[in-house]
Parts: structure tokens; C-alpha cells; sequence
């Protein structure tokens, strides 16, 4: 529930100024390094996460951080967080099979991958498009 003092306007400042010196990185292939990993927990939902940052080591974006959230432990029916986690995983260059042979807390996991390199495809892709309301005439 919002303050009583809410303001829509407030709000919109406010995403500008934290938008403020961040660009994201254009589209095209790009060679990272995890500077950070960790098991983080959100206190609203519960649900528990890989949360890792990770450095362009290369090209005109170098020292650009990247951050993502991954939910290993996703329900079925959102599988595919499941799938993103594991394709990082075998990004960063570990054998998913090694999840099922040595059953890694998440905490042991953040510690695997810190420090790792990989190659990934960065694309952005528009899931919804709102065009203007068209009018019928009366």
C-alpha cells in the first residue's frame, strides 16, 4: 500500500535519477568475468536466488558490471528459470551432471563461479508493444 503522501510525480524523478549515468550494453557478444556471487534471499517472496555481478572485460564497454538474479529453485511451471540458471552454469563452464553428483548448497555454488569467464550473446527483446488506443467512430 502506498504512503498517504504518494506521488506519482515523486516516483518518476526518482527513476530518472536512478537511471542516472547507467547504459545498458548495446546488443553483440561480450567476454565477462563474476566479480561477485552470492545466495541472496528476498524478504518479501522467500525465494532465494543466485545473485551475481559480472565485469565486460573487453572492447568499448570494458569494466561495464552486468547483474542478474537466477532462481534454481523455480516450481515446475516457471522452468524456465531453471533453464537460465543452468545455461550460466555451463556458461561459466561447469558440468550441470556435477549438481546431481555432489548436491552444492547455493552458498557452494557463489563460490564455484566467482572469478569465472564466459562468452554471452547479450539481445533484448520486446515481450509487449502498447500502441495508442484507436477510437471508433460513434
Amino acid at each position: 500500500m502506498p504512503e498517504t503522501n504518494f506521488s506519482w510525480a515523486d516516483q518518476i524523478e526518482n527513476a530518472k535519477k536512478a537511471g542516472e549515468g547507467f547504459t545498458p550494453l548495446e546488443p553483440g557478444t561480450y567476454n565477462f568475468e563474476v566479480t561477485e556471487a552470492t545466495s541472496k534471499t528476498f524478504e518479501n517472496s522467500g525465494d532465494t536466488v543466485l545473485s551475481y555481478k559480472a565485469k565486460v572485460l573487453d572492447g568499448p564497454r570494458a569494466n561495464h558490471t552486468q547483474f542478474d538474479n537466477l532462481d534454481p529453485f523455480a516450481p515446475a511451471d516457471k522452468a524456465f528459470k531453471i533453464k537460465l540458471f543452468l545455461d550460466f552454469f555451463s556458461a561459466v563452464g561447469l558440468n550441470p551432471e556435477t549438481l546431481i553428483q555432489s548436491n552444492p548448497t547455493l552458498d557452494q555454488i557463489a563460490q564455484a563461479v566467482n572469478g569465472r569467464k564466459f562468452t554471452a550473446d547479450v539481445i533484448y527483446l520486446s515481450l509487449i508493444h502498447i500502441s495508442e488506443p484507436t477510437r471508433q467512430a460513434e
